[in-house]
């Protein structure tokens, strides 16, 4: 991976299916706000928000532009972080859910708001953080 791009799953029209989600080289996510992280990604949930967006269930309500970047559910370890970023560390562990802008947890790296975020407890695996929320 360059640190230009990354890969993620996306689907670039309405799908029926999870078979049918693409792993795709996209650019990649970069702070733009002094208050957000950057997460390398260990384990991503799909959930039922995920399948339904990637069938157009939610563009009724709030159409989104293609591809769609699927994923909220997140655990991982922060690269980076931004200049007013207080309750982290890079290093840290961390797991949480992020906003729907920033959808996209199932690929290498996620930006995301502080907020989104909470240390991830040593005594429980990534793939069971990032089922958590």
């Amino acid at each position: 991976m360059s640190s230009n791009t990354y890969k993620v799953a996306i689907t670039e029209r309405y799908v029926r299916a999870p078979s049918d989600y693409k792993i795709s080289t996209q650019p990649a996510p970069q702070l733009t706000s002094d208050t957000e992280v950057e997460v390398s990604v260990h384990a991503a949930s799909l959930n039922p928000i995920d399948y339904k967006r990637a069938e157009g269930m939610i563009a009724i309500p709030l159409p989104e532009p293609f591809p769609l970047k699927l994923g909220y559910d997140v655990s991982g370890t922060v690269t980076k972080i931004g200049s007013a970023v207080t309750r982290f560390t890079v290093g840290q562990a961390v797991y949480g859910r992020v906003d729907s802008r920033y959808a996209g947890t199932i690929g290498e790296i996620v930006v995301t708001s502080e907020s989104s975020l909470s240390l991830k407890p040593d005594n429980i695996s990534h793939a069971e953080a990032a089922s958590v929320p």
